[in-house]
């Protein structure tokens, strides 16, 4: 062997199960791919002939493989008999997610006014709702609560209106 295969060896990364499958992207263009081969400055992907005629050299495409998406060249294309090609795709960019930091404590993003109120007045009238249902003739009398919760309400509004006197 010579110094550019034993390099070329090295600079190979192992391919998981779960990372072997992905989607490739190039325009309109989409198709799953198996991810064969990867290393430091690209992929090998299994593609079906007749798609892979349908992704050009030397353009730009899409890898996606779980949630990393990968910007890459398409950079050669290998047919082994019918139902087998190759794709060579190079490293363009990453789309990483950022690394978050984990040991700091954060302050939560402070909602805003509107959002707050909204929340409120939406939990409000669901309330309402709710005890408008069990206070109904129907429903009410059947589960036996329409009597109390109106008796709830007259005392209450009694005592309000003892307040108002009062002030």
């Amino acid at each position: 062997m010579n110094l550019s295969h034993e390099r070329r060896q090295h600079d190979r990364l192992a391919v998981e199960p779960l990372d072997s499958l992905g989607f490739l992207e190039h325009e309109t263009v989409g198709t799953a791919v198996k991810v064969i081969e990867r290393s430091q400055g690209g992929f090998t992907v299994s593609i079906a002939p007749e798609k892979a005629k349908l992704f050009p050299g030397g353009e730009n495409a899409t890898l996606s493989i779980g949630k990393q998406h990968f910007k890459v060249m398409i950079s050669g294309y290998c047919r082994e008999g019918n139902r087998k090609s190759h794709l060579g795709l190079k490293l363009v960019s990453t789309d990483a997610p950022p690394k978050r930091n984990t040991h700091r404590l954060r302050k939560k993003a402070s909602k805003s006014a509107e959002g707050t109120h909204r929340e409120k007045f939406s939990y409000g009238l669901f309330l309402a709702l709710f005890i408008a249902l069990f206070m109904l003739p129907g429903i009410g009398d059947w589960l036996g609560t329409a009597p109390w919760i109106r008796s709830l309400i007259l005392d209450a509004l009694a005592y309000v209106e003892a307040a108002n006197f009062q002030s």
